[in-house]
């Protein structure tokens, strides 16, 4: 857990008791001691809102990213809000209840209780069987709020469950600025950057002593009790080797025949296992939009770890740039809750996030090294997937933009880009996109740079075969 003994001060305001003075918690079969933790106000706020209204409210996430005690913060200010309150709370995953608590056990424990409860916390709801018309029922019943903690992926789950009547918060783990945040320094260079990004963002094991150690505990932790317990797997060997498999390959693409051949055991096998880690959250495959038609063995998909922290821990290898920008640039996507698929044009390889219809490519630069990018080729891929803005990031500290044919191009340092995440355009009297052919040193170029000098990283055509350069993109690119 984070704790002042890392170099930060904590607000006091973090350390709030459970029961408010006049209040009673009524608390079946878990340890309810106040860790020290990261918390978001935000997000806090939001959860407390919610419970005003009768239908279940739920903490979806990862294992590890702060659920539990994001709750926990929430029973005490929903304590202190409303006054002489009652708190039920009930551990799900206490072994006492294996193999596993029934609606008519629930039902049972509440009922015990000399009132009815002003709220209701079910932690790792997932083990209750039939936990939404449960939840419905006590809404009902009791006409308390009820709050549940499920550990699962947002992207696979959060929808079904709005679908079904309840109201979703998506905890994700910590982003690079709100790390930043943390020790009151949006200043960052390339290097803390890395150390900051290598160091995951779970507050569950980011800030412990022994992170390798931590990390691995938890995949063990999400492996055992999210998949082993749930699926009554018994290859549980094969899913460790899979799971790390697939999360040291984060920013990669993989294929069922690929992992086939590393010794993942059958194509149906294989897919099991892919589809059980993947709804834990402890990784996200994203589809490439060239392999939708093809042959589901065959086509090749971009696998993203759930926390870099993971991927830093797990890998037997050290993370490239490229791949460790690409899963960071994903992670900040994934937090505007759009559609993220992957695209391939020519020589480069990239992000697509659909929002609302507007469709944005995204191009990671960040290998080490120089180069140059065709911006006529940016152009292309954009006119072809439909995109009005392209997004490069790179390690430079250049920042550009230019008015491609019916598209913004945009030139962005990566790091400084992940401490404030936007895509949003300069608003520095640039023309609107596609009103104007523009040209890398020609009369629409960026404020501050003399006509006719050439952009790092970016040049035209012409420039790029006089120079003699081989045709398509440098290999700095993604």
């Amino acid at each position: 857990m984070f704790s002042p003994g890392t170099g930060c001060q904590v607000p006091a305001v973090w350390f709030v008791p459970l029961t408010a003075p006049g209040g009673s918690c009524i608390v079946f079969f878990t340890d309810m001691s106040f860790d020290n933790k990261i918390y978001r106000p935000v997000l806090l706020e939001g959860v407390l809102d919610s419970l005003s209204s009768n239908v279940p409210v739920a903490l979806v996430g990862m294992r590890g990213v702060g659920k539990t005690h994001l709750a926990r913060e929430v029973a005490a200010r929903f304590q202190g809000r409303h006054g002489r309150t009652s708190v039920f709370w009930m551990d799900l995953e206490d072994p006492r209840l294996l193999p596993g608590p029934t609606r008519e056990t629930a039902s049972v424990f509440l009922r015990s209780m000399r009132r009815d409860p002003s709220l209701v916390v079910l932690d790792e709801v997932a083990h209750l069987e039939g936990w939404q018309q449960w939840c419905r029922e006590t809404c009902e019943k009791t006409k308390a709020p009820v709050l549940v903690t499920l550990s699962a992926n947002t992207r696979l789950v959060g929808g079904q469950l709005e679908f079904a009547g309840v109201r979703v918060f998506r905890l994700f783990p910590l982003a690079l600025r709100e790390q930043l945040e943390i020790i009151n320094d949006i200043s960052v260079d390339t290097d803390a950057a890395r150390r900051w990004l290598n160091r995951g963002g779970l507050p569950a094991v980011a800030y412990s002593p022994d992170h390798n150690r931590s990390c691995f505990d938890l995949l063990y932790d999400i492996l055992f009790r999210d998949i082993a317990l749930a699926r009554e797997i018994r290859d549980v060997a094969k899913l460790i080797d899979m799971s790390i498999y697939l999360v040291e390959s984060s920013g990669s693409p993989v294929s069922l025949t690929a992992m086939r051949k590393h010794g993942m055991g059958s194509i149906d096998k294989t897919r099991s296992f892919l589809a059980a880690i993947e709804h834990t959250g402890l990784i996200s495959m994203v589809d490439r939009v060239e392999d939708l038609g093809r042959d589901r063995h065959q086509a090749g998909r971009l696998v993203f770890s759930g926390d870099l922290g993971m991927v830093a821990a797990l890998s037997r290898g050290p993370i490239s740039t490229r791949r460790l920008g690409l899963t960071a640039v994903f992670g900040e996507l994934e937090r505007l809750g759009t559609e993220v698929a992957a695209w391939k044009h020519g020589g480069t390889t990239g992000l697509c996030q659909v929002d609302g219809g507007r469709v944005d490519l995204l191009v990671d630069v960040a290998r080490e090294g120089s180069g140059k990018i065709s911006w006529r080729s940016l152009s292309t891929a954009a006119r072809n997937y439909g995109a009005e803005r392209v997004l490069v990031l790179g390690q430079d500290e250049h920042e550009w933009d230019m008015n491609a044919p019916g598209c913004r191009i945009m030139v962005r340092n990566l790091w400084n880009w992940l401490s404030a995440p936007t895509l949003d355009p300069h608003p520095a009297g640039l023309a609107a996109a596609g009103t104007k052919k523009a040209r890398p040193g020609g009369g629409d170029s960026a404020p501050g740079r003399k006509k006719g000098t050439s952009v790092p990283g970016v040049v035209a055509e012409e420039e790029r075969e006089d120079s003699g350069e081989e045709g398509g993109l440098p290999p700095y690119l993604l």
